[in-house]
């Protein structure tokens, strides 16, 4: 959700703006029709046209939802719940929202624990925190870092992964495999034990690795 920045806002007619409005300095208009304005580093919820803006305010409308703190959070879905932070929506049902500023959950059972400028469209998702992540419309889905998108369901994606001990997996996804040498005793080789299947970046199997006992 972009923010359009302003020094000063002075409209005789009517104003409206599909994202959000940001002054530091006056803020005259006649009709008003915006989805948050920030005037001052304070942030005014969405109000009526034509009337003056008002600070703060929460608003749970979902069937038993609750907001625990912040201000200008929605908690529009049934059983959804937003902790704090500010400009949070938890648009679905048992949608979930930590904190943060700028957060959107709008998939049903998703979760954004905090950050900035996250989005979880998808059902059964999660964003660990970051910013400008977004799950798309690809349910169990799973982002830790920032600038992430979902390109198919059932995967967690990850700007770079460090582990301390062993990574264990039953396939291997890539672009291509890069072999840097081959080294063969003058002995012969045993029986294969086991098949490591080989995939494409677009998931197409390619073929195995044999795993041969010594």
């Amino acid at each position: 959700m972009p923010i359009n920045y302003l020094d000063n806002i002075n409209v005789t007619g009517t104003l409206s703006a599909s994202s959000n409005l940001s002054t530091a300095g006056s803020f005259l208009s006649g009709n008003i029709d915006v989805g948050v304005v920030i005037r001052n580093s304070q942030v005014y919820q969405k109000f009526a046209t034509g009337t003056a803006p008002t600070y703060g305010c929460n608003s749970a409308s979902g069937a038993y939802s609750n907001i625990g703190g912040g201000i200008c959070n929605s908690a529009s879905g049934a059983y959804s719940n937003v902790s704090g932070g500010s400009i949070n929506a938890a648009a679905n049902c048992y949608a979930f929202v930590g904190g943060g500023f700028n957060n959107c959950v709008s998939g049903a059972g998703s979760v954004v624990t905090g950050g900035v400028s996250n989005t979880a469209t998808s059902p059964f998702s999660f964003v660990a925190g970051g910013s400008a992540n977004s799950t798309g419309n690809y349910s169990n889905s799973f982002i830790l870092g920032s600038s992430l998108s979902a390109s198919r369901a059932n995967y967690t994606y990850v700007n770079n992964l460090s582990s301390q001990g062993m990574v264990n997996t039953l396939s291997v996804s890539t672009s291509s495999l890069q072999v840097g040498s081959i080294s063969a005793t003058s002995g012969g080789v045993g029986s294969i034990t086991a098949k490591m299947p080989i995939y494409n970046q677009s998931g197409a199997f390619i073929g195995y690795i044999p795993i041969y006992t010594s």
